[in-house]
């Protein structure tokens, strides 16, 4: 990991040989252990699942990606006409890394995933995916409580947890997609039972 002080509230996952993260000074200043161990887990996660580019592309550019991974894989994702340069540079940069092996034994996964997108766009792809790795940091992460801390520290609201009152939790929650995503996934079986894995993993059970 990198120390970013000139970007205090930085936190991302670089793509390169090697990949890093890079975390501003300020996200972890006097942080809650729980919100911190939340923070990080939710920026490794598309490192360690392949989801980065969802991360670290643009809009056009993930639609673009997107196009070219099915258009691979012998399966359709639509893309504008205007990103079709987008979509065969793209293609061209993943063609040597799969192998004929590899193309053959996804394909089926590739068109189930099509037929699973439906007509949702490239945009709630991506949301699903930032959603994936927020509920699975949550579920690895040792507090729910921090983690709401931390999504409240990222949108600049340091105040401390006991000077906030009531209206203030429920304005914090109106505002914030994520913080209500993961209110409904903490009380969700899909979270326990992620919960427990985790248990029985650490224990050597």
């Amino acid at each position: 990991p990198v120390l970013n002080d000139a970007r205090p509230y930085t936190v991302a996952a670089e793509a390169g040989e090697p990949s890093r993260l890079v975390l501003g000074t300020a996200v972890f200043d006097g942080a809650d252990p729980a919100g911190a161990s939340f923070l990080v887990a939710r920026t490794l996660i598309p490192l360690r699942e392949g989801t980065l580019p969802a991360t670290v592309l643009s809009d056009r550019e993930f639609r673009a990606f997107l196009a070219a991974l099915f258009d691979m894989l012998d399966a359709s994702f639509p893309v504008r006409s205007r990103d079709q340069a987008t979509m065969e540079r793209i293609r061209g940069w993943l063609d040597p890394l799969l192998a004929v092996h590899q193309r053959l034994a996804w394909e089926p996964l590739a068109h189930a995933a099509v037929s699973g997108l439906g007509s949702r766009s490239a945009a709630t792809v991506r949301l699903g995916l930032e959603q994936y790795s927020a509920r699975l940091a949550l579920a690895l992460a040792d507090g729910f409580g921090g983690a709401m801390e931390m999504l409240r520290l990222l949108d600049f609201d340091d105040r401390p947890r006991g000077q906030l009152g009531r209206t203030d939790l429920e304005q914090f929650l109106a505002d914030n997609d994520a913080a209500r995503d993961l209110l409904v996934f903490a009380a969700s079986p899909a979270c326990l039972n992620a919960r427990r894995w985790l248990a029985r993993s650490t224990s050597g059970a």
